[in-house]
Parts: C-alpha cells; structure tokens; sequence
C-alpha cells in the first residue's frame, strides 16, 4: 500500500512538472506494480526491471507520428 501512494504522489509530481530525485526508484516501483497487476513471480518482475533492451513502437506506413500532430 505504501509504494502504490508513493507512485501516486511521484505521479502527481510528475504530471505538474517536477522532477523526481530519484526516478529509478520511481521505475522499480512502476514495475513492481505492473508485475502484481500481471500475477508474475517476484524472479520475472526483476527480470522485467533489469531489461535494457529497446521498446519499438509498432508503426504502419503512412501514419503520422505523434510529434507530428503536434504544431
């Protein structure tokens, strides 16, 4: 319960523009929920936060980015 308010108020501080001194603790704590919220073992929660490959996006041709429906 502790660390679901902490990412809210790490949240809150976030979306109104602050930075967080620490945002790793923010990312272990962002993961450590994902993984409840997905029934994963503690071991593959880890394994989820330690990952250091890329995320790509998928795309389709033709479709505008994000940034650019932005003026």
């Amino acid at each position: 319960m502790q660390d679901l308010v902490k990412l809210l108020y790490d949240t809150a501080l976030l979306t109104s523009g602050f930075t967080l001194d620490d945002p790793s603790v923010y990312a272990r704590r962002v993961t450590k929920m994902i993984s409840l919220g997905l029934s994963l073992d503690a071991e593959e929660g880890e394994e989820m936060a330690t990952d250091s490959a890329p995320v790509e996006e998928a795309t389709t041709e033709g479709a505008a980015s994000n940034m650019e429906d932005v003026d």
